[in-house]
């Protein structure tokens, strides 16, 4: 599991220095950290999601043509499985 010290977790430490000062100021800038990491988490799982689809993907067209390479050099159909 990876640390990460960023911006929205410096804008929530901010918010609990900043919460005796100013009450609306401290709530402003820890919702705005949670908001931006709850962001940055969604990006980041996004990414994560479209790489394992495009693996997949071109897993099958390398199933599939390989399958096709089998099926013409065994002589059988090109089309049928077997």
């Amino acid at each position: 599991m990876k640390i990460k010290f960023g911006m929205p977790e410096i804008l929530i430490v901010f918010s609990c220095l900043m919460y005796s000062s100013s009450f609306w100021f401290s709530v402003t800038a820890f919702c705005l950290g949670v908001l931006s990491r709850l962001a940055s988490f969604l990006i980041e799982y996004n990414e994560k999601q479209e790489r394992s689809k495009h693996i997949s993907s071109e897993v099958e067209k390398a199933q599939k043509t390989l399958s096709n390479f089998l099926n013409v050099v065994g002589g059988k159909d090109i089309n049928g499985f077997h």
